[in-house]
């Protein structure tokens, strides 16, 4: 819970997720605004914070890109409410650390687009009307998938060696 960012209360499961030995680490900070986002969140941050202290519409549940305390970066996931502390208006988060489960959602978008470009690499090769249009292709599909500016091409040598040679492709 905060005002303005300054730490008002902090429970124990708060203080392990960030990286604290104890809520009292957390609420001798003067803000946790730097030391619990990201730098690439600030401005996210405090655009959120003003405009739900304004009483406009902002999201409840926010996934950010947080700091540990040892500046180590994790995801978070921010459940947020504005309440009265004390007379006046705070923002209480409930917070989960996400930051495996965003693991496992990157390996699966890189494991569809693996099966995605194997689809399109099968397809192109029932569709072609030779081997040198499917490799052609092929290798351009691939290298477009990994990013490479170019590729090539080896051949089997037809020598017998079992030895590979560049190809025109």
């Amino acid at each position: 819970m905060h005002r303005d960012f300054k730490p008002l209360f902090a429970n124990q499961m708060c203080a392990e997720i960030f990286g604290y030995s104890n809520p009292e680490e957390i609420l001798e900070l003067e803000s946790i605004q730097e030391v619990f986002w990201a730098p690439e969140e600030q401005d996210r941050i405090k655009d959120y914070k003003t405009r739900r202290m304004e009483g406009d519409e902002v999201p409840n549940i926010i996934e950010f890109h947080g700091m540990h305390k040892d500046g180590s970066l994790f995801w978070f996931e921010s459940h947020v409410t504005t309440i009265d502390w004390q007379g006046e208006k705070a923002i209480q988060a409930a917070v989960i650390d996400i930051t495996e489960r965003k693991q496992v959602e990157e390996a699966l978008q890189e494991k569809n687009k693996s099966i995605s470009l194997m689809e399109n690499i099968a397809a192109a090769a029932n569709e072609s009307k030779n081997i040198e249009e499917t490799i052609k292709t092929c290798l351009d599909m691939v290298c477009s998938y990994t990013g490479w500016p170019i590729g090539h091409y080896y051949a089997p040598a037809n020598d017998g060696t079992g030895g590979l040679v560049p190809s025109c492709i």
